[in-house]
């Protein structure tokens, strides 16, 4: 049975990070990843709607070939998450979520305005575990 990981977590709670030492060889995808052009990353809302969808066709892919996938996005609100948690169930895969409260510098360049409103957005989730912080200092190249 293929296990469907979701973290979740703020701009800069070290979602990927989390995710990738946690779940090492895991498949990984995040919204962010279909955002990005030329090396550049390059977000618009029509963009972002085009990347959600990727990002779901990629998780029923995996689950369909019986793959483990984490997905790492900020999920805020309740219903992002029970999004994932419907494919989980059609595809018949174990469905956890965590919760990373870590507050690092966002890859993004977000502001700390935009980060707080995020903050302020950010709904508990029933069960959801929750992961500290981790030291990103000690961390290498290949996480």
């Amino acid at each position: 049975m293929a296990t469907l990981r979701i973290f979740r977590g703020n701009p800069g709670a070290a979602k990927s990070t989390s995710a990738k030492m946690m779940f090492p060889g895991t498949l990984l995808v995040e919204n962010d990843q279909f955002l990005i052009s030329d090396d550049e990353y390059k977000w618009s809302p029509e963009r972002r709607d085009k990347a959600i969808n990727l990002c779901i066709n990629f998780v029923k892919t995996a689950l369909a070939n019986n793959n483990d996938v984490v997905v790492a996005n900020t999920f805020t609100k309740r219903k992002y998450v029970d999004v994932y948690k419907m494919i989980a169930e059609d595809f018949g895969a174990k469905f956890e979520v965590y919760r990373c409260t870590g507050n690092f510098k966002n890859v993004h360049g977000l502001s700390d305005e935009m980060v707080q409103k995020f903050k302020d957005a950010m709904e508990d989730y029933p069960g959801e575990i929750i992961v500290k912080p981790v030291d990103m200092t000690n961390l290498n190249d290949s996480v």
